[in-house]
């Protein structure tokens, strides 16, 4: 828990755009020998809980830091497991596969569980897929169910890196 250690907490991220960030600055006190904070890096989880210490909103991984000087705050940079998602590239060819099929194949393949894929018990005839994002992948199949049922979808990431589909019920 390095809550206490944490000057700035901002969660960032809206239904604009694909992932979400958690941005902090990190107390940073190399000279102070009585204090004991854990060590944090690069490529490291972090957890993000409401106040009541037991509900996740945010999970992903540490990709930048910044430092502004020897001593005072050093800002870390995390994305959830969208942002590995949208980088993350194959080419695949679906046939007769609905949208949540294609979407839990994709999880599986990146490694990440899937968490609730919205059930549109749409079969999309063909898919090819070439050289593109996870992510776009994902899209472009509920994109396809769009046209057959009208709704639109949206990705989440849920608790401890469970991907999710659902439909917005706010478009």
């Amino acid at each position: 828990d390095i809550t206490n250690a944490c000057a700035r907490v901002e969660w960032s991220g809206d239904c604009a755009e694909s992932g979400r960030k958690l941005s902090f600055d990190y107390l940073n006190a190399p000279y102070d020998t009585d204090l004991k904070l854990p060590a944090i890096a690069c490529g490291d989880r972090i957890t993000a809980y409401l106040e009541d210490g037991k509900n996740p909103i945010f999970t992903g991984y540490l990709y930048a830091v910044e430092h502004s000087s020897q001593i005072g705050t050093i800002t870390y940079t995390a994305y959830d497991a969208i942002h590995q998602m949208t980088k993350s590239r194959t080419t695949r060819n679906f046939k007769n596969t609905t949208p949540e099929e294609i979407a839990a194949l994709i999880c599986r393949e990146a490694g990440l569980a899937s968490g609730d894929l919205f059930q549109t018990g749409t079969p999309i005839p063909s898919m090819l897929c070439s050289d593109m994002s996870y992510y776009d992948i994902i899209m472009a199949a509920y994109t396809k169910a769009h046209a057959a049922t009208g709704d639109n979808y949206f990705l989440s990431v849920d608790g401890v890196n469970r991907v999710s589909v659902r439909r917005a019920e706010w478009i």
